[in-house]
């Protein structure tokens, strides 16, 4: 029994040290995985500020070659501006030319021909000053809708390559606007890209019903001409729906429009230009009618002996239709 206690014993203590080896040599390990974490966060958070510092170089750099190229391309219009003036201004060059005089006894007098050589007048075309358009701390969706119509006339007049346009718009946008291209620019190269994730991160959600519900609520004012009405009520369906036929425009129009004038246009106009031709001329006519039966007032003499301003009853007598009495 006691050899076998001893045994035991042994054993137990033998399986102590391995617990003690396997818990030092677990913790050893643990430790060296927390250092190797932190080494490698360390790691990444400088990896993450030198590259963040490139990135902030590399936009510094290439906004100055940007500036830098724009100012080249400003000298060089200037001059040729220069050169254009100089051109189209007429400058006298007299160029005298004598014959040999002959002996003053026989020959003829000496004579001088004078010749103006008129250099071709070129006309002068100076560059269109424009500024590219900027967008700051506005919310309104017409204000935006604005900024990029505003920014596509300018490319219509003034090309710019994708790097000039993407050093432009750094320095064109203003706010939460400039904050949200600092974060999305390195995804974005050239402009429709930058159109299209423009208007999904600033036009509200509900655009299109704003634009419907505009529509529907756009009517002819009293005082207002159909011509004014019908521009204006196509540019509110191009801007809702852009791929609209010209048959249903026409068709809202008249629905919008004044009912006593769509009466006489339906049916008998498929296009908006005709429409407002037509139109245009019913309108005038109605204008000459109200002219025609309105006439000026008469001055007629008073006892004291000056005149009052009367309007004369009866004065023309509108047409009488067939079975009037």
């Amino acid at each position: 029994y006691d050899n076998h206690a001893l045994g035991f014993m042994e054993q137990l203590q033998g399986l102590q040290e391995a617990v003690d080896s396997l818990g030092t040599r677990l913790k050893e390990a643990v430790d060296s995985t927390l250092c190797r974490e932190e080494g490698l966060r360390a790691a990444m958070a400088k990896l993450g500020e030198e590259l963040k510092e490139y990135v902030d170089a590399s936009l510094q750099r290439m906004d100055r070659v940007v500036a830098a190229c724009l100012q080249r391309r400003d000298e060089q219009w200037r001059e040729e501006l220069k050169q254009h003036e100089a051109k189209s201004r007429l400058s006298w060059r007299p160029t005298r030319s004598s014959t040999p005089a002959a002996p003053i006894s026989t020959g003829p007098r000496p004579t001088t021909d004078v010749t103006l050589a008129l250099p071709p007048v070129v006309p002068s075309t100076p560059p269109i000053r424009m500024e590219f358009p900027k967008f700051g701390e506005s919310r309104s969706s017409a204000d935006i809708v604005d900024f990029i119509e505003q920014c596509e006339n300018f490319l219509t007049l003034r090309p710019l390559c994708d790097a000039e346009l993407m050093g432009t718009l750094n320095a064109v946008l203003k706010g939460p606007a400039r904050s949200w291209w600092l974060a999305t620019r390195s995804k974005i190269n050239t402009w429709v890209q930058f159109k299209k994730a423009f208007l999904e991160a600033f036009l509200p959600s509900d655009y299109q019903a704003e634009i419907e519900e505009q529509l529907r609520a756009h009517v002819q004012a009293p005082q207002q001409c159909l011509r004014d009405f019908a521009y204006d009520h196509r540019a509110l369906c191009l801007k809702w729906r852009p791929d609209m036929g010209e048959g249903e425009i026409v068709h809202r129009i008249l629905s919008a429009c004044n009912p006593r004038l769509a009466s006489g246009l339906r049916g008998t106009v498929s296009t908006v230009e005709q429409l407002v031709k037509v139109g245009s001329l019913i309108e005038r006519d109605w204008s000459n009618t109200r002219d025609y039966w309105s006439p000026p007032s008469q001055e007629v003499p008073h006892a004291g002996g000056k005149g009052a301003r009367i309007s004369p009853q009866n004065t023309r007598e509108p047409p009488v239709a067939p079975g009037d009495p």
